[in-house]
Formats: structure tokens, C-alpha cells, sequence
């Protein structure tokens, strides 16, 4: 290889191709230490940053695999009869391919980080579950068909016939993976209809607790008593969801059992401190004013029912609130000589 800018007569004439190549190398590596440092320094932008980090992170071996593209060509026209040059003729179109795809391998961190900013501007949690999986399909995709085309520049039937028994493969693997299928497509519906992020708690069929991850095959929920449950996405796909960390209230109501000996007159004062107790109680919303009534009249006694919503959807708060209340209804009725034949249960 003759290159004006650099007069290499001092050397042998067979130290020549590897002195390019190795120039090419190392120069390679002081671009990918400089445009490291470069994004480096771009946390404001993402995108810009991972695409300059993937040119940089490409640059010793596209640059290794330009300089012994060259370098063959040269040997290829200098030693046309001799045997072994085709085999580094072939060595060198494998490289051209391998380079050109790890380029692309890189290339999907860009698309990655991309998919990153579109989901950090997304209220929903999904969508971060979506940007590792985006970037780990990319990238199978890449890696599989740049193996491909590696073999093509070997031998093209050879790559065919690859082709052709993936084909057969895929055939087979979806009757031998049909569970695996079924989660997957369990997967991509619950992308779709979205209907709880990572966070919520949700009552799925019996299964109640806060989902941790989702995942291609599986979403892991942690339970209030703290057990990890996986459950198949396929499966959860196809359960009837409650996604109560969505829901905007929390409803309770209570049944007062006023005993039997108690008369119009402690009935209708009992309910005139219910009513008065819960005015205006901690959570309330004018949309959803307490509902105090007396239910039923029987020898056991005059039964009142309440029924009250606490903004927003708190359990605790609306628990020491129910306590709160709950206390007072029986420190006034023990003042005014009402008695209750059992503690109110809440529902």
C-alpha cells in the first residue's frame, strides 16, 4: 500500500500491511477515548450522547476493517495465483460485515435511549418496562442477521438452507413453546390495554398485591403479607383485574345494632349523633355526602346503617379516620345511655 504521508522504505516490504493495519487500530482507539469523553458530557442529551458513544465505541474496528479491506486488495493484486489469497479476501468481506453490523449492534443503544426519553416523559410506568425489552429485541434482531450474512459470504447455499431450518425450527418451536407463545401474547395485551402500571395494587381473582416487574413471560406481585407470587402472563391476561390503586375513593359502611330495650326517642337521638359525627368527617368530598339511615325495626332492636367515602384512596388514612369516628359514636352514646348489642362490623 503506497500512501504519500508516510514513507515506510525503512521497513521490510512484509511489515507493511501489518503497520497499517495496527495505525488503524490505534488510531481507532484514540477516537472511541475522545468521543467517549464527548458524550460523557452531554447528560442534557441522551440521544446525541449514546449516538457519538456508538461511533466512538465502532471506530477501532471499522477503521481495522477498512485498513485490511485495503491491505488485501493490494496482496490480491500483487499475488493473484497464490491460493491463500482468496481465503483473506473472504477473511476480509467477513470483517467488512461484522463491522458494519456491531455498528448497527450499537446503533440500537441509540434507539434505546431514544424509546428512554419518550418514556420519561410518559406518566406511565409501562412504558419503562417496554424500553429494555425494545433494546433487547434490536439488538437479537441485529445479531441474527448479521450472522447470516456472515455465512452468505461463505457460502450463500449454506445461508438458505440456514434460513430454511429456522424456518422448520420456528415450526417446531412454536408447537414445543405453546405455554411460552400464550405468555408472550399475555405480555403484549397487558402493553395494550394497560390496565395497571408497576406500583399498583391490584385484586386479580384472589391474587391482591402490588406488582413489582413485569416481564416477557411473567409479572411478579408482592403480597400485603410480603410473598413474591409470579404469575404467567398469559394466565393474568385472562383473569378479571381490579386495579384498586385507580380508584378514586374508599367506601365503608357499618351496621349500628341498637338493643332491644332502646326507644323512639334514643333511636332518633342516636341517629342525630351519627349524622352529626360524621359532618364534615376528615376525607369528605360534597359528591359523596355520608348516607346515615335507620334500616330496620326488629325484637332484637332498631339497626342503623351508615355509609361514608374517603378521599382520595388511602387505607390508613381512611382506617385511623373510621377509628376516629367509631370513638366518638361510642363515647356519645355512652354519655346519652344508648347501647349497642355488638361492635359495628366494617365493610
Amino acid at each position: 500500500m503506497q500512501v504519500a504521508l508516510i514513507d515506510l522504505s525503512f521497513l521490510p516490504a512484509w511489515t507493511h500491511p501489518p503497520f497499517w493495519i495496527l495505525l488503524a487500530i490505534v488510531l481507532g482507539w484514540v477516537l472511541r477515548k475522545i468521543l467517549n469523553w464527548v458524550s460523557l458530557r452531554m447528560p442534557n442529551h441522551p440521544v446525541g450522547g449514546a449516538l457519538i458513544a456508538a461511533i466512538g465505541i465502532t471506530m477501532p474496528i471499522a477503521l481495522a476493517a477498512g485498513a485490511f479491506w485495503f491491505v488485501v486488495a493490494d496482496a490480491h493484486a500483487a499475488l493473484e495465483k497464490a491460493t491463500w489469497v482468496s481465503q483473506f479476501d473472504t477473511a476480509r468481506r467477513i470483517f467488512r460485515v461484522y463491522a458494519v453490523f456491531y455498528f448497527a449492534f450499537q446503533l440500537t443503544k441509540v434507539a434505546q435511549a431514544y424509546f428512554q426519553v419518550i418514556a420519561d416523559r410518559s406518566e406511565n410506568k409501562l412504558d419503562d418496562v417496554l424500553v429494555p425489552i425494545s433494546g433487547t429485541v434490536l439488538r437479537v434482531i441485529v445479531v441474527v442477521y448479521g450472522f447470516i450474512q456472515c455465512i452468505s459470504v461463505i457460502n450463500s447455499d449454506a445461508a438458505q438452507n440456514i434460513l430454511a431450518g429456522v424456518g422448520v425450527g420456528g415450526l417446531a418451536f412454536g408447537f414445543a413453546a405453546q405455554d411460552t407463545i400464550k405468555n408472550f401474547f399475555g405480555f403484549v395485551m397487558l402493553m395494550v390495554d394497560k390496565p395497571f402500571e408497576l406500583g399498583d395494587t391490584i385484586d386479580a381473582a384472589g391474587l391482591t398485591g402490588v406488582v413489582e416487574a413485569i416481564g416477557l413471560r411473567s409479572t411478579r406481585v408482592r403480597t400485603p403479607d410480603g410473598q413474591l407470587v409470579t404469575v404467567p402472563n398469559g394466565e393474568l391476561a385472562n383473569r378479571s383485574l381490579t386495579n384498586v390503586t385507580e380508584r378514586p375513593y374508599i367506601r365503608t359502611q357499618h351496621l349500628l345494632e341498637l338493643s332491644a330495650d332502646t326507644d323512639t326517642k334514643h333511636t332518633e337521638e342516636a341517629l342525630v349523633i351519627v349524622r352529626q359525627i360524621f359532618a364534615g368527617h376528615r376525607g369528605a368530598q360534597p359528591a359523596h355526602p355520608p348516607r346515615i339511615h335507620l334500616e330496620r325495626l326488629s325484637s332484637a332492636g332498631p339497626t342503623i346503617r351508615i355509609f361514608w367515602w374517603y378521599y382520595p384512596a388511602a387505607a390508613w388514612d381512611c382506617a385511623a379516620e373510621n377509628e376516629r369516628l367509631l370513638t366518638e359514636i361510642r363515647r356519645k352514646f355512652e354519655a346519652a345511655k344508648i347501647t349497642l348489642t355488638s361492635l359495628p362490623p366494617v365493610r
